[in-house]
């Protein structure tokens, strides 16, 4: 079994008062996860001060300990594991030692299950042992990642510059505001000139095009599942004036709102063997750019079959 993470020892542990945990390293990592009281830790050089929730993960040959406690007995669960991805590894190691875990039971109840579990030699045991406890450690260090920058929900950008993503994924995150070419430039630290330029150059189509693209595309998720008037719906999808809502509607479709609504019924149904519901915008698929504009086009040339063949 390839498996990420090994299990050496778990437990639920219960400290009187005044004992200690003697200063000391291994080759392996050493996690406290505290239920209740006020233990202090020495990792390294530096001192932890923890309470219920808090966790601490020892990496190896790190020294540490704990202080005796004071004040009332500790309950801690302790599991001492060793790593073997080389992902996770790489970034448990980089962390530092405490976690605060207050936000919910999620904690608890994965070391809660693997304590009480990780005894049993079961292989699928041990394959569920090593996702959960995987998934447990992601939880720890995911929130001191550095993603990269969001990209676009609808279409693929790798073949556009840092810059146009960024434009993309702005236009997306607010198509249903007024729209301002000099807040956009704002917000991407560039002149409105500029971007427009670059964005032009690298999609072949024009800032306000795609921001035209996004909300008819919205447009059409509302009329085929939502009820909505034709007067609801280009409001909903950021137009100020419903005889714009509809001319951009019949310029990226090729048929008027009204019409793709009296088909959509039809075409969901497989109506005379025409069925939309293979098409991306129904399935979520990505494509690019090109494709998705074509892909919307293709669906007025459903709805005028559909409805030619119904009359």
């Amino acid at each position: 079994m390839n498996l990420r993470t090994e299990i050496i020892w778990a437990k639920k542990c219960d400290i009187p008062l005044n004992t200690s945990i003697r200063s000391h390293s291994h080759m392996h990592f050493d996690l406290f996860y505290i239920l209740s009281g006020n233990p202090i830790f020495q990792v390294g050089q530096s001192i932890y001060s923890t309470s219920k929730g808090s966790c601490i993960i020892v990496p190896p040959k790190t020294t540490h300990m704990m202080m005796p406690i004071k004040g009332k007995e500790v309950s801690i669960y302790e599991v001492k594991f060793l790593v073997k991805d080389e992902y996770i590894y790489s970034n448990l190691i980089n962390m530092p030692p405490l976690f605060e875990a207050h936000e919910g039971d999620y904690v608890r109840t994965v070391l809660s299950f693997i304590i009480t579990n990780y005894c049993c030699h079961d292989t699928q045991n041990i394959i569920n042992i090593d996702y959960f406890f995987s998934s447990l450690i992601t939880f720890f260090f995911i929130s001191k990642i550095t993603l990269g920058p969001t990209d676009s929900h609808y279409i693929i950008t790798d073949k556009y510059n840092s810059l146009t993503r960024e434009i993309i994924v702005y236009l997306e995150a607010n198509y249903l505001n007024d729209f301002s070419l000099e807040n956009l430039a704002r917000s991407v630290k560039r002149n409105s000139n500029y971007i427009c330029a670059v964005f032009k150059k690298n999609t072949k189509y024009s800032i306000v095009d795609y921001l035209h693209l996004i909300r008819i595309r919205q447009a059409v998720i509302h009329l085929s599942y939502n009820d909505f008037n034709i007067s609801e719906t280009a409001y909903i999808t950021g137009f100020a004036h419903i005889n714009h809502f509809c001319r951009m509607f019949k310029r990226y479709i090729g048929v008027t709102p009204i019409k793709y609504r009296k088909a959509f019924p039809l075409a969901m149904s497989g109506h005379n063997n025409y069925d939309f519901s293979k098409e991306p915008i129904f399935t979520s698929k990505v494509l690019y750019l090109e494709e998705a504009v074509e892909s919307l086009k293709n669906l007025g040339k459903i709805v005028n079959l559909i409805l030619s063949g119904a009359d």
